[in-house]
């Protein structure tokens, strides 16, 4: 019989790996895992994404205590709470910092929790060291999804089509999009993310990107069909002093799917020991 859970550091650890613990803030359930030491540095979902998705980026991060969290409105973390606003999702972030005795992190937010991190780093600027804005966007005000740039995921990688076949080549493509922009578990439904839609639309960066003080990279793919590349350009532009990194080929998924890239582009931005603004974004790539 394989051993069961055992603690180690207060966290639960099976056959040597970290396993989902769940803390309590704020009324709510947050799914966490943690491990490595270091300085922290906080990992936000986005919709519908598994804790485990950090993984392949988490092994470029030797050296720093990496807390993922799954914000609550989805899976195993939704409950019967109010629908919150953004704000509230960014005040469930700092509480849970309280809880786990952490001044002060640095922040990734991936597509929503990208969202979270802009919201958390403006209301508690002391809480947040430095932001990592990945495949998101500010709201609204930022450059809409368009049917053209999905027309071209679809055709990506899958033409020409074979005509004898054209209804299950569409749906194989259509799938395979959905799976690269959404992630595997697209499919579950909108039930299990209506609260983080809820905030997302009623909620805007654009007035106050230029007042955040965090030294701040801002990722996007290329190719990234639900969140346009364009919307990295408004994020780096407006935040004072933000580095810019884009990944060629890569869809909304970019951080996981090209993490042997993102991953040491993000540990370098995190170690390196330079703290002079910038008056323009610095395009890294």
């Amino acid at each position: 019989m394989a051993p069961g859970p055992v603690v180690g550091h207060g966290w639960a650890t099976e056959n040597g790996v970290e396993v989902d613990q769940h803390v309590r803030v704020g009324g709510r359930r947050l799914a966490i895992r943690r491990s490595g030491s270091g300085p922290p540095v906080v990992l936000l979902n986005g919709v519908l994404m598994s804790l485990a998705a950090w993984e392949p980026v988490v092994a470029h991060l030797d050296g720093f205590d990496c807390i993922r969290v799954d914000a609550p409105g989805i899976m195993e973390t939704a409950g019967s709470q109010p629908v919150v606003t953004m704000s509230g999702f960014a005040s469930l972030i700092r509480d849970l910092l309280d809880e786990l005795g952490i001044d002060r992190a640095d922040v990734i937010g991936y597509s929503f929790g990208g969202m979270v991190a802009q919201q958390m780093a403006f209301d508690a600027s002391a809480r947040v060291r430095r932001l990592v804005l990945v495949s998101t966007s500010c709201g609204w005000g930022a450059v809409p999804s368009n049917p053209i740039a999905w027309w071209n995921a679809l055709l990506r990688d899958g033409w020409p089509a074979p005509t004898e076949a054209l209804p299950v080549w569409f749906m194989r493509q259509w799938t395979a999009v959905l799976r690269q922009e959404f992630g595997t578990r697209w499919g579950d439904g909108l039930w299990l993310f209506a609260e983080q839609l809820a905030a997302a639309t009623s909620w805007s960066s654009l007035l106050w990107l230029t007042t955040l003080t965090q030294r701040t990279l801002v990722i996007t793919g290329t190719v990234d069909a639900l969140v346009p590349p364009q919307n990295a350009t408004v994020l780096a532009s407006r935040i004072p002093g933000a580095q810019a990194y884009r990944v060629r080929g890569g869809g909304h998924q970019c951080l996981w799917d090209y993490a042997d890239e993102t991953g040491p582009v993000i540990a370098e931005f995190l170690r390196s020991t330079d703290s002079a603004a910038l008056d323009q974004p610095v395009q890294l790539r």
